[in-house]
């Protein structure tokens, strides 16, 4: 009797444990269920058992954050495809922001700690700095865009142009690589940030036929066209590359070209854009690449500021200029976790939970068992030194 009772007793107080032990078993399933995306089709593109994969990273050092790009993409497309990564960086001293200011949040000081760290994650690629010794200022360019008034123009055309400078520069050094072409690129910015994984093989095989694997064609976020085409980022095919990478700079450089009738009586300029996603929608056209909008569930990718590594918290301090009215930018599963202009990862989000749940549950069962150990002691019979004596006399 008394080893059951002691069994009994470990039994109740370990009662709490065993409870928050099997919920985080649910849980982890469940997390690993709604963010498994690393999902084989068994594709075989352009005759390769490995699909050969360029990554372009543009922007600038101060903004540039890996890790989140590393847990959510990099890291198993990595072992999935051949890949090269590409990142060419602004090393300024200070953060520049189009909009309105926000904090520096790289994990990098210097373009040689970032050659290091690919090094250390075994990602084959070059970490460069980008080319800005000569910028060219268009005026009709600068007077085109649609933010007189709210920001300076000719910064913000200066800024255009070396983003177009450096597409031109990841698209030299994928030159650089040998003869064997790459099936297929992904341009990003510094500060692009995925909100679940992105497979490869899944979009490819969900959005690409086989017959169309050599097409021009462009994949780009549903969202945030602004009368254009998002300019974030882009999933490029092979044919399309060369028209992407170094077709807006050569469309800059022929801003001010002018059509004009056999006759002579009527004339127009052949570009006429208001912001750059409008100017590389045309950009694109000009060269017949065929643009497609793929919505957020499929393309996982907005710009944001990774807080605590970029997995468990993503922000957005523009908000509505980096997921959009009324969060359409985000996976529609994703947008209930949007706290606070935050958003949160669901493995946070099941520790937390399990971690207040453990705290809730410990609470409530001392609760309950002082409760009874009260109700036992008030039932338990009261012998004062007298009554005890004549028991024991008895």
């Amino acid at each position: 009797m008394p080893m059951k009772s002691a069994k009994t007793s470990r039994l109740r107080r370990n009662t709490p444990v065993i409870i928050t032990v099997f919920i985080t078993a649910i849980f982890l399933k469940l997390s690993t269920t709604w963010d498994n995306d690393e999902l084989d089709a068994h594709l075989s593109l352009a005759g390769h058992t490995r699909t050969y994969v360029g990554v372009c990273i543009t922007g600038q050092l101060c903004r540039l954050d890996l890790r989140n790009k590393f847990h959510y993409f990099l890291g198993h497309t990595r072992h999935s495809h051949d890949l090269y990564l590409v990142i060419v960086l602004q090393d300024g001293e200070s953060c520049q922001f189009t909009n309105q200011p926000h904090i520096p949040h790289s994990q990098f000081h210097s373009i040689s700690e970032v050659e290091r760290w690919m090094e250390n994650k075994q990602i084959k690629g070059k970490a460069v700095k980008s080319n800005n010794t000569r910028v060219i200022i268009n005026d009709r360019y600068v007077h085109s865009l649609n933010k007189r008034g709210e920001v300076n123009e000719t910064q913000r055309a200066i800024h255009h142009y070396r983003q177009w400078r450096n597409l031109e520069t990841c698209w030299g050094e994928f030159a650089m690589q040998g003869s064997t072409p790459f099936d297929i690129y992904i341009k990003m910015r510094e500060d692009s940030v995925f909100v679940s994984k992105l497979n490869l093989k899944t979009f490819i095989h969900s959005h690409v036929l086989a017959k169309e694997f050599y097409a021009k064609k462009v994949f780009v976020p549903d969202c945030l066209g602004w009368g254009g085409i998002n300019d974030k980022s882009a999933i490029i095919l092979s044919e399309a590359a060369p028209a992407f990478f170094v077709g807006p700079r050569s469309m800059y450089l022929h801003y001010n070209d002018i059509e004009c009738r056999v006759d002579g009586n009527q004339c127009h300029y052949l570009f006429n854009s208001y912001n750059p996603e409008s100017f590389l929608q045309q950009a694109l056209e000009a060269q017949a690449v065929e643009v497609i909008r793929v919505a957020p569930q499929f393309y996982p990718i907005v710009t944001g500021t990774p807080i605590y590594g970029g997995r468990e918290v993503v922000c957005f301090p523009s908000h509505d200029r980096q997921v959009g009215v009324g969060n359409v930018c985000l996976p529609v599963h994703l947008r209930k976790r949007l706290l606070f202009n935050c958003l949160l990862d669901v493995e946070f989000v099941c520790f937390v939970f399990i971690l207040v749940l453990t705290v809730v549950i410990s609470f409530i069962w001392s609760v309950v068992r002082l409760a009874k150990g009260g109700r036992r002691n008030s039932t338990r019979a009261t012998y004062t030194p007298k009554k005890y004596q004549k028991l024991m006399n008895y």
